[in-house]
């Protein structure tokens, strides 16, 4: 990741976020800073979820049929970025750079 203009102080942060069931949950995040390298190990298991709320227990899990991950990289006084990535086939690599 790239801050233009650099910005030495800034921290970043770098998160993994999957919508399950319409709700958006983030899987990993992470701040980052100086070099603003970051490297995630995300799943490509089908996530499970349940309904608390239901009364039956143990809670029934079903499987969502996803491994498509929305990243997103931000920085105070910089615009969000984010991409989509299926790692479903191959590892993905992306270079943000964030701008004001």
């Amino acid at each position: 990741m790239t801050l233009s203009p650099p910005n030495a102080a800034e921290v970043a942060v770098v998160a993994a976020k999957q919508t399950l069931g319409g709700t958006t949950v983030t899987v990993k995040s992470r701040s980052v800073g100086g070099t603003y390298a970051y490297a995630f190990t995300l799943s490509v298991d089908a996530p499970l979820i349940g309904s608390y709320g239901s009364g039956i227990l143990p809670i029934p899990l079903v499987s969502q049929a996803t491994s498509t991950y929305a990243v997103e990289a931000s920085a105070s006084g910089y615009q969000t970025q984010s991409f989509d990535a299926d790692i479903s086939t191959l590892d993905v690599i992306q270079n943000f750079t964030l701008i004001p």
